[in-house]
């Protein structure tokens, strides 16, 4: 982090530390993405950035991200376990798993494995890991201070479709 913080302030990026995850900026100032070191860092939420840290994979486990695009947390996941192991990161939508691929690409993990899963949760392989992350698909809700336009795109039917969709994932 403080490498980072370094580097974009040569050009001119002001950054404070995140309140809560540990490896984690907030640009204050500038344009980030103008920055020479655009390369070195992923946009997310510092709620996204803990859950990885929950999840706490080792070095040479299993360890399945089943909602993983866009792929930010599969990427720190990859970092916690040293690029060792054997991390598969899934989704459902070929665009969502196009944005996965090149969001761990960009993060140069090399143990990462990506596969594009049946909409019913069916998983191609054996599913014994040491560790699982399920973000599962929700309403979104959760985000209305950032998205308060949210609340007006979301019915009943969503709900319970988001529920049955959560389900099916477990």
């Amino acid at each position: 982090r403080d490498e980072l913080a370094a580097a974009l302030d040569r050009d001119d990026v002001e950054t404070r530390p995140c309140h809560w995850a540990p490896d984690g900026l907030v640009v204050t100032a500038g344009h980030a993405f103008e920055s020479d070191a655009r390369t070195r860092f992923i946009v997310q939420d510092e709620a996204s950035q803990l859950v990885p840290l929950v999840v706490a994979p080792q070095p040479h486990e299993r360890v399945l991200d089943l909602c993983a695009a866009p792929g930010g947390k599969t990427t720190a996941l990859a970092a916690a376990m040293g690029d060792t192991g054997q991390l598969i990161a899934c989704d459902v939508r070929p665009r969502r798993m196009r944005l996965l691929r090149e969001t761990v690409a960009g993060s140069g993990a090399t143990h990462v494995s990506l596969v594009q899963i049946a909409r019913d949760g069916a998983l191609p392989f054996t599913p014994t890991f040491d560790r699982v992350l399920v973000d599962a698909p929700c309403s979104g809700l959760g985000t209305i201070r950032r998205d308060p336009d949210i609340k007006w795109r979301r019915t009943a039917t969503d709900l319970q479709e988001f529920a049955v969709t959560q389900h099916d994932l477990l």
